[in-house]
């Protein structure tokens, strides 16, 4: 019998409760949902629940040994990660399930933006929903000590393959994502020495999927609508511009020096099969040599 173990790390997330009592009524199948507090005990959560868990992080660790920790307790044949500012669509474990057809799989849902204060999807931005996501290209600018491979919303491939409900995808931003437990024992643990413990998430297990051979697929069958919460809301988890350079750079050399385990085929032939991404220069060929000769310096 399947059973869905959905992670939520928590690090002071104002909108933590309507996000779990959320997943709770929408869910229709077998979940549990493991909250990790991380750095603080005041939350407020239904404890009554019997699906609900709540591991605590005396002092905060941050996202990867948050997640690491929860998927470590988990039970579930599948898990689910999500950020602790999200709203689900009906029956979204469920239909999750139905989508997701093989171990090797990462399969992200459909994206709407989060109106916190109405709890519902904001309205009137074109930008959404996000349905395919392409990563960047990572000298684009190469001052920026930021730039590096990341999720970027695709509009154009959203059109031209608005059709198809369940489709390969090359990139996600991170906020919500789906696999078997399976696939995750294969992954685990999140490297936080490489990548510190919070830069790209999305990328360490989709790259790490997609270069040995799996997928990463997005399903337009069910959603999610989540916060991007900047200065108003504030961000409970953060990242200075020193663990974001590092991250990017041990992310950045793995692809492009082909260093992940198992790994199958090269960033390059990942590019080409989705090209033309926007961002990339036309010649891959000499990009990718210059690339992995600044690299090997």
């Amino acid at each position: 019998m399947a059973r869905v173990s959905i992670i939520v790390p928590s690090r002071k997330e104002r909108f933590l409760v309507p996000t779990v009592v959320d997943l709770l009524a929408k869910s229709s199948g077998d979940v549990e949902l493991i909250v990790v507090l991380e750095g603080y005990w005041e939350h407020g959560l239904p404890l009554v629940d019997p699906r609900l868990k709540v591991l605590h992080h005396g002092k905060a660790q941050g996202m990867r040994p948050a997640i690491n920790a929860a998927a470590e307790v988990a039970t579930g044949t599948h898990l689910l990660k999500c950020d602790a500012h999200t709203l689900w669509d009906g029956g979204y474990d469920a239909k999750l399930l139905a989508d997701y057809r093989e171990d090797n799989w990462i399969l992200t849902p459909r994206r709407y933006a989060l109106d916190p204060e109405r709890w519902a999807i904001e309205e009137g931005n074109p930008k959404y929903p996000v349905d395919y996501e392409y990563l960047s290209y990572p000298f684009e600018r190469p001052d920026d000590p930021t730039c590096g491979l990341h999720g970027t919303e695709w509009r154009a491939r959203r059109e031209a393959r608005k059709d198809i409900m369940l489709d390969e995808d090359m990139s996600s931003q991170g906020s919500a994502w789906f696999m078997s437990k399976r696939q995750w024992d294969w992954l685990k643990p999140m490297n936080i020495s490489l990548f510190g413990n919070f830069y790209g998430e999305s990328q360490e297990i989709g790259l790490q999927t997609q270069l040995a051979g799996g997928v990463m697929m997005r399903t337009k069958n069910t959603w999610y609508a989540h916060l991007r919460k900047g200065k108003k809301y504030g961000r409970g988890y953060a990242l200075g511009l020193e663990g974001h350079r590092r991250g990017a750079g041990a992310m950045l050399t793995l692809c492009m020096l082909n260093g992940w385990k198992d790994q199958t085929q090269s960033l390059q032939s990942l590019v080409e099969r989705f090209a033309p991404v926007p961002g990339w220069p036309a010649d891959l060929d000499r990009c990718f040599a210059e690339a992995k000769q600044r690299l090997a310096a």
